[in-house]
């Protein structure tokens, strides 16, 4: 009950709130996160509550991450050559084709770490304690791999 007071708080000055509300700050006590009026005054109490249950955290986190990761597994081939999108490194950026080689590996390193996290999530109950380092491994694989093979191809003259 305790965390659903904000609730009640926010319901009797709802219409004197902003539309957008500060939900985060920085190391360095500056907003950097926003939210809206209703999902502070609802949101964010029934989250807080958990509606009687433990959220579990970790394994939203690792789902949410996993589903990102595989949409941008899916658009990594598809991204063209540019200056602000994409694995930006000199030597991709020197040749077309190196570019291109290097998304399409990019995309699936992506999409294979996406359904990674998406089944550490799942299994996270046999695993106990895992899950943060499959996603670093993930994470370093999927930066690492494409960045050397970029590398190697511009080294072959691609």
């Amino acid at each position: 009950m305790l965390c659903l007071l904000p609730m009640a708080m926010g319901l009797a000055v709802y219409d004197r709130l902003p539309e957008t509300l500060p939900t985060h700050w920085g190391f360095n006590g500056e907003v950097n996160g926003w939210s809206s009026r209703a999902f502070v005054v609802f949101g964010l109490p029934l989250l807080m509550a958990g509606l009687g249950r433990t959220v579990p955290v970790p394994m939203i986190t690792a789902i949410l991450v996993g589903a990102l990761f595989i949409v941008l597994g899916n658009y990594m081939p598809k991204c063209r050559q540019t200056y602000t999108m994409g694995i930006r490194l000199p030597w991709t950026l020197s040749s077309e084709e190196n570019w291109r080689r290097t998304h399409r590996l990019a995309g699936k390193l992506y999409t294979l770490a996406g359904i990674l996290f998406l089944a550490a999530a799942f299994l996270m109950e046999l695993i106990p304690g895992n899950l943060g380092a499959i996603m670093i491994i993930g994470v370093v694989v999927m930066l690492c791999v494409p960045s050397v093979y970029s590398f190697l191809l511009y080294k072959k003259g691609i």
